[in-house]
């Protein structure tokens, strides 16, 4: 039996009840879980979810676990998946970017219950621009019932980022007297500060930020619901702990080394002996993460590149092997990282440390369980961060608890989610899930 809402998740599953079309909340709230109820409560059959590509496996892991009768899920990877008589489709933006014929397919297809676009800032574009905003808000819902949008900043940069979201889904939001809908420079002066600039021999139209907040709200009422941490503080556990399956990429990864290991975890073995076992390989157990590292980096690197382009949050990210966190310093290059490994000398700890404390372009801290697990504190008045990622984890639970309790210290503010990356339909799906829900069950003993 799957747990009950909580009652800020009911709260929003009453507004999308109530007519509301965007779900504002802050990741780690559970948008995912409120839009599969809703769909279960509305009894849809034909679903179609859009989102970037490193979360669909997300979904496909999501759909069964909240609604366990759900209509099978289906990853979309060609037109002809879409005309199934019953699912979950779950489609990419990347898809939705590529020409006409995923478009076309959802137009011939049997009507959709419902759409939900994921992380739908990445729809914030002009449709005369940008072919995934077009596609998606004004060619696609033409065989939607009902379309619902989600993220956790549906506005990152300024207040005109919401026009397209209300062109699409509430254009009677933005009507005037006379029915006729606003422009989006008429809503961009109206609840934006707007600069013209000379470069490139030309000027330009600038938005420098937001304006008139207070006249906004009222056309965001019914609309959008924005939830932050902050604001269900004490309905949240102070740390937890889940997984987040990615694709791996085996090119190059010895696939001997996983696959050996279905021969010697076994499927009667509880957790606890799977994890004795794990400790009992010894050197085999350490080539397995290894393989799995590799496997899964470059993957991890682009689900980070998603959240962090989506939020304006620090992140932690952990791992074991060098060639993994070297990876990830390269793949996040954009976000300025700072690194502690064992190769890291106590200068190199101390500007790493500072830089993520102190530096607000300094988003991300890549560290090693061993060398950065312990005797960190990686939050601070200028620092707020309470995201942390594991692309390797510890076999030994207590490691990544430590690690993770570099930001749940004394001063956060927020509850913290620390999520593990498993290799999808791999030896490591089973082993991550143990690791994490025993890493879950003692933050629950000692927190």
């Amino acid at each position: 039996m799957t747990p009950p809402l909580r009652d800020y998740q009911q709260t929003a599953l009453q507004a999308l009840l109530g007519g509301a079309k965007y779900l504002g909340l802050e990741q780690g709230l559970g948008k995912t879980r409120i839009l599969i109820e809703f769909a279960r409560i509305k009894n849809a059959r034909r679903i179609i979810v859009f989102c970037p590509a490193s979360v669909r496996l997300a979904w496909e892991v999501e759909v069964p676990k909240w609604w366990p009768n759900a209509p099978r899920v289906v990853l979309v990877d060609k037109p002809t998946d879409l005309a199934l008589q019953e699912g979950f489709f779950i489609i990419s933006y990347d898809r939705m970017s590529r020409g006409e014929a995923f478009l076309d397919a959802i137009l011939v297809a049997p009507k959709f219950d419902m759409a939900f676009c994921d992380e739908a800032h990445a729809l914030k574009g002009s449709p005369s621009k940008t072919r995934r905003t077009k596609a998606i808000y004004f060619g696609a819902r033409k065989n939607i019932e009902r379309m619902i949008a989600a993220s956790g900043t549906p506005a990152p940069n300024h207040a005109g980022e919401l026009y397209t979201a209300f062109r699409a889904l509430a254009p009677g939001k933005i009507s005037y007297a006379d029915k006729s809908i606003m422009s989006q420079t008429a809503f961009e002066d109206a609840f934006c500060k707007v600069d013209y600039k000379w470069f490139g021999g030309r000027q330009h139209r600038v938005i420098t930020g937001s304006q008139n907040i207070e006249q906004l709200r009222p056309k965001l009422k019914g609309f959008l619901l924005r939830m932050r941490k902050k604001d269900v503080l004490p309905e949240l556990p102070p740390l937890d702990f889940t997984t987040v399956p990615i694709e791996p990429s085996l090119k190059g990864v010895d696939q001997e080394i996983i696959d050996a290991f279905d021969d010697i975890l076994l499927p009667d073995m509880s957790d606890d002996e799977v994890l004795k076992t794990l400790a009992a390989t010894g050197e085999q157990a350490a080539r397995l993460r290894s393989a799995l590292g590799l496997a899964k980096v470059g993957p991890a690197a682009e689900y980070l590149v998603d959240f962090l382009e989506e939020s304006r949050t620090k992140i932690v990210v952990w791992g074991v092997h060098h060639v993994v966190i070297d990876t990830l310093v390269e793949k996040l290059a954009a976000f300025n990282p700072v690194k502690i490994d064992g190769r890291s000398s106590q200068l190199d700890r101390r500007f790493a440390i500072d830089s993520f404390l102190n530096k607000s372009s300094c988003r991300v801290f890549v560290g090693n369980i061993v060398a950065a697990g312990t005797g960190l504190t990686l939050i601070g008045p200028r620092c707020e961060c309470s995201d942390a990622f594991f692309v390797e984890s510890s076999y030994t639970p207590g490691d990544n608890l430590q690690a993770a309790a570099r930001i749940h210290r004394l001063g956060q503010k927020d509850g913290v989610l620390a999520r593990v990356f498993t290799a999808r339909r791999t030896i490591d799906d089973r082993i991550q899930s143990i690791i994490s829900r025993k890493s879950k069950e003692l933050a629950e003993l000692f927190s």
